[in-house]
């Protein structure tokens, strides 16, 4: 398990490397990924970043307004797939809002992933999970459920990619 701030405790016998930055983040699923059987990509690095980071408050003073530059970060589920030791299965996940299965499929191909689970955003911070599971040759919806019965469902689909 890589995992970000934030991430709840790990189960005693699972590895885990956390992170702080989208850069660590890819430099440790680029190490763990090489040759392996699956890789899961459940959740993004934020799209972009603060071009300059601080350290310290910024003080107001006399300005009345404050512009700051963006930068992307690393799309490393792209990355992952399009490594030469590429694992096996590349499997990604989509919070979407809406249009979930046309922004999965264009995702698909995009990151040359074997699938993506499109995950309904609306069920962040629920119990609840929904979504689709999309892969090249099948479709299929995972209606509301336990997030443990929806993380079952997905190992479930993962295990007949061919």
């Amino acid at each position: 398990l890589i995992a970000g701030l934030g991430t709840p405790a790990t189960a005693c016998k699972m590895a885990r490397i956390d992170i702080e930055s989208a850069e660590q983040m890819l430099a440790a699923c680029q190490q763990s990924a090489a040759g392996a059987d699956l890789f899961i990509g459940t959740a993004a690095v934020r799209d972009f970043r603060f071009a300059n980071s601080q350290t310290e408050k910024l003080k107001r003073g006399d300005s009345r307004s404050l512009s700051v530059e963006l930068i992307a970060n690393p799309d490393i589920i792209a990355r992952i797939s399009a490594m030469p030791s590429r694992p096996v299965k590349v499997i990604a996940f989509a919070a979407e809002s809406n249009n979930h299965i046309d922004y999965a499929k264009a995702k698909l191909l995009q990151k040359n992933v074997d699938a993506i689970v499109a995950n309904d955003i609306s069920n962040m911070g629920s119990d609840q999970a929904n979504g689709w599971w999309i892969s090249s040759d099948s479709e299929h919806k995972i209606e509301s459920q336990s997030k443990l019965e929806f993380a079952q469902l997905i190992i479930h689909h993962i295990t007949e990619l061919p």
